[in-house]
């Protein structure tokens, strides 16, 4: 009873210790915002945070419909170039290269960004055949003369912005490159930066089928194909109004596979061929569609070049398919972006059934794989 009653006072003092515990000190009343003033707040900072971002980022706000920001290839950079503003009629004009550094052998876009109101830029595009409104300066052979070459440029809609596509040749002299816009007395100047291309080498036989790998047949080849250079070469341009509307498309259906690059040296002999377009994987008899709208300059076979198909697109471009087994499509007729124009094949000079593909710029070859890049067409 003792024992029971000990402890039943300990549990009692307990009991009363506890209640003698001080307090805590009370909390202060929370304070909350009304919901319509966090909402204004949070408007505000956001609203400040994209003024900052617009004011800051370098590409033009405008939208491009179908230029990339990004491209492929060899290119060093994949920012567009910076501009110089000018303010003509309505309002700024921007000229954007992009890229503003190129490789050897790749195409530049410039566009005039800014321009949709604007009335110097619409009276020059308002023509079928838009007048010339720009030109490059190109770096010199001897970068120690101060003398510098230019080629002349149009500029056409594609979308809502207007731009010039120029083909940097695959020998070009690399150093600062420049465009210019001349509009309403105004001239408007970018940069772009034109760098080296890596170009190895590899040996190519002259195949059976074109007489053999003899020397006195590389000597032959070589010089048929000059030939052939020459009659393509001749063919009208297009370098004014574009023949297109929409963005460029692969000319193969199937899974594509590039096989052979552009830029690389093909060793014939003693004789050194420069591989000016990219091969794909083809089956042959495999369907070739034409990559864009365009009026088809020949349809013809090649010694060299073998079942040959040129399409020109305007505004300088031109896609040209060879090796066919097969020709669909008839010179001097328009064809669609999409149209069956022939067959892969292996006809010329070829070892193995493939397509080959070129496209040139203003008569300059460049790489497909880099144009079909800004064009936002490749995805690798």
């Amino acid at each position: 009873m003792k024992h029971r009653h000990k402890h039943h006072r300990k549990h009692k003092n307990t009991r009363k210790q506890k209640q003698q515990e001080p307090k805590l000190l009370p909390t202060l009343p929370s304070f909350r915002f009304p919901k319509r003033i966090l909402g204004f707040i949070a408007i505000i900072i956001c609203s400040v945070g994209l003024i900052w971002w617009a004011q800051t980022w370098d590409i033009p706000h405008d939208d491009n419909s179908g230029i990339a920001d990004t491209v492929g290839g060899n290119s060093a950079t994949t920012v567009p170039a910076e501009y110089n503003p000018t303010t003509l009629a309505t309002g700024s004009l921007r000229l954007v290269a992009i890229p503003d550094h190129v490789v050897q052998g790749e195409p530049v876009v410039f566009v005039l960004a800014g321009t949709t109101t604007d009335r110097a830029v619409n009276a020059a595009l308002s023509s079928t055949n838009p007048v010339t409104i720009g030109y490059i300066t190109l770096p010199t052979t001897d970068q120690s003369i101060a003398t510098t070459s230019r080629a002349s440029f149009s500029f056409a809609r594609y979308g809502k912005q207007p731009i010039a596509i120029y083909g940097v040749g695959i020998n070009q002299k690399t150093g600062t490159s420049s465009m210019t816009v001349v509009l309403a007395g105004h001239e408007i100047i970018t940069p772009f930066y034109i760098t080296h291309r890596y170009r190895p080498s590899e040996p190519l036989p002259v195949p059976d089928q074109i007489g053999g790998n003899s020397s006195a047949n590389q000597a032959r080849v070589a010089s048929i194909l000059d030939i052939e250079n020459a009659e393509i070469a001749a063919l009208p341009q297009g370098r004014t109004a574009a023949n297109w509307q929409h963005a460029f498309g692969l000319p193969l259906t199937n899974t594509i596979v590039i096989t052979d690059p552009y830029g690389f040296n093909r060793e014939t002999g003693e004789i050194s061929i420069p591989h000016k377009g990219i091969d794909f994987k083809a089956a042959s008899g495999t369907p070739v569609y034409a990559i864009n709208d365009g009026l088809v300059m020949t349809a013809k076979n090649y010694t060299v070049y073998g079942g040959t198909v040129i399409v020109n697109h305007g505004l300088g471009v031109q896609s040209l398919y060879m090796h066919l087994s097969h020709i669909t499509a008839t010179a001097g007729t328009m064809v669609k972006r999409g149209q069956l124009i022939g067959y892969s094949g292996e006809t010329g000079y070829a070892v193995g059934p493939h397509l080959h593909l070129s496209i040139k710029v203003n008569g300059v070859s460049i790489d497909p794989k880099a144009f079909f890049n800004i064009f936002k067409i490749l995805g690798y």
